[in-house]
């Protein structure tokens, strides 16, 4: 009926949504809203302290599952289990089975079953981000940020908008690697992703240097060891680090940690202080706070796993000022310093972890927060696996 059609598509009427559509910006969350309940119909519970990781148990063994939006990977104790687990998902949705686990969200992973190592790298990510933008035949480097960062010859200009643009695609790209497989150049990022408003023709030529040290490091993997020691290899332990006022615009700080599971780094950070600390012992006092967050998560995520940490998580520090602030409450020098960063004196009075002193020489975390000599940034990359 014409009439019909006119008054139900009358300027002012609207359509009514009666399920979601693919590319809204709810259309993410009703979708892991509708997995998880189908999740529940076939025994799964949400892992609490991360949300898109589940879990079966049964007396034969577990299955977990880790979701990113529709990709999923499965790992289990017990291979009946995870036959069983698969064939009931393909009857819920339509699935895709690609075998043992190969290449994830850009990352490549190899298991060494007999050494018992798995290593993941992103080589084919790294390839196509040199061709992508033009560095294919660049020069390698050694470092991805030299220790002088006023580069002599470098005129500071503006770049113009079309470089900024390609800045700015760069420093995305670069972000996603340095938080997934290469610790090594997350402090370089870092620096760089903060000067993604105004770039000048020196920040552009520093992410150059990212990218031409990862044309010489592209095959580099981050290796996780099967410790030979079981209780030993699931203990938690930390490095915490700090480059005071490193920033020489604002003379801010900056904070790098990494985590370790046995001989494992499972966990790492490199970020700018939000305050500026008046002295060394300060900025180290609150890079602890970064750290002792993450230390908290991880002891939930390993409890709820059926890993709990029954002792204290050591945290390795170089500074010996920080470390006596940390068991002093009423220390003069830090009457002023942010509530929140008096965390972790409050974890260390409960016995969740414990500060010891770690030499320079030693302290693994040095690698995020400062630009390092040739010979020590490849030491650090050995021992942070």
């Amino acid at each position: 009926d014409l009439s019909d059609l006119k008054e139900r598509y009358r300027p002012g009427n609207v359509c009514r949504l009666k399920k979601s559509l693919y590319g809204l910006k709810q259309a993410p969350r009703v979708w892991f809203n509708l997995f998880k309940e189908d999740l529940k119909k076939i025994k799964f519970e949400a892992v609490e302290a991360a949300e898109c990781l589940f879990v079966v148990r049964s007396k034969w063994g577990s299955v977990f599952l880790l979701l990113y939006v529709d990709d999923i990977i499965l790992m289990s104790t017990n291979l009946n289990m995870l036959i069983q687990v698969k064939c009931r998902l393909m009857k819920l949705y339509k699935m895709t089975d690609k075998g043992k686990a190969k290449y994830f969200l850009g990352v490549e992973i190899n298991i060494l079953r007999e050494k018992g190592i798995l290593t993941l790298s992103q080589e084919g990510y790294i390839k196509q981000l040199l061709a992508r933008f033009q560095m294919e035949d660049c020069r390698e480097v050694s470092s991805p940020r030299l220790q002088d960062t006023n580069e002599k010859g470098i005129e500071h200009q503006k770049l113009d908008s079309q470089k900024q643009e390609l800045y700015r695609a760069i420093v995305g790209s670069l972000l996603y690697l340095s938080t997934r497989t290469r610790p090594d150049i997350a402090e370089a990022v870092g620096v760089a992703a903060r000067r993604v408003e105004n770039p000048t023709t020196a920040d552009f030529s520093g992410v150059k240097r990212i990218l031409r040290c990862l044309k010489g490091t592209k095959s580099m993997a981050l290796v996780l060891k099967r410790s030979s020691t079981h209780n030993r290899g699931l203990e938690l332990h930390g490095y915490s680090d700090a480059n005071w006022a490193g920033d020489r615009m604002d003379r801010k700080s900056t904070s790098g940690f990494i985590i370790k599971l046995g001989a494992c780094t499972v966990s790492w950070r490199s970020t700018k202080q939000k305050v500026v600390a008046t002295s060394t012992s300060e900025a180290e006092y609150m890079a602890l706070f970064e750290i002792s967050k993450e230390i908290v998560w991880l002891r939930k995520l390993l409890k709820e796993l059926g890993h709990e940490q029954v002792s204290p998580t050591k945290v390795f520090e170089d500074n010996q000022s920080c470390i006596a602030w940390t068991k002093d409450s009423h220390h003069r020098r830090t009457k002023h310093i942010d509530i929140k960063f008096h965390y972790t004196r409050d974890l260390a009075t409960e016995g969740v972890l414990i500060l010891e002193y770690c030499p320079t020489e030693r302290m693994e975390a040095d690698i995020l927060t400062k630009p390092l000599g040739g010979v020590k940034f490849k030491r650090l990359k050995e021992a942070i696996g």
